[in-house]
């Protein structure tokens, strides 16, 4: 996470992946937390074998949010540089 007066940008990364099909969604927004969901590619679906690293970039103000993952509601592990 970068602050740059008063705005934030925040990077959300799940790392290595084998093919493009696999993505990051935010789910939705409570407050000041956010719920993200990381989405493989539909089961049976052709991709091709391509290293891809899935992202998100997000920017705002404010305070910076927690981020969750959707799914087991843990907080996403953030690195502050």
């Amino acid at each position: 996470m970068t602050d740059h007066e008063g705005i934030h940008f925040l990077l959300i990364a799940t790392g290595l992946k084998p093919n493009p099909g696999h993505r990051l969604v935010v789910e939705q927004m409570k407050e000041n937390t956010l719920y993200i969901r990381e989405v493989p590619p539909a089961e049976g679906s052709m991709a091709p074998q391509v290293v891809t690293y899935p992202y998100l970039l997000l920017k705002g103000k404010g305070n910076p949010p927690q981020v969750l993952d959707s799914i087991t509601g843990k907080q996403l592990i953030i690195a502050d540089p």
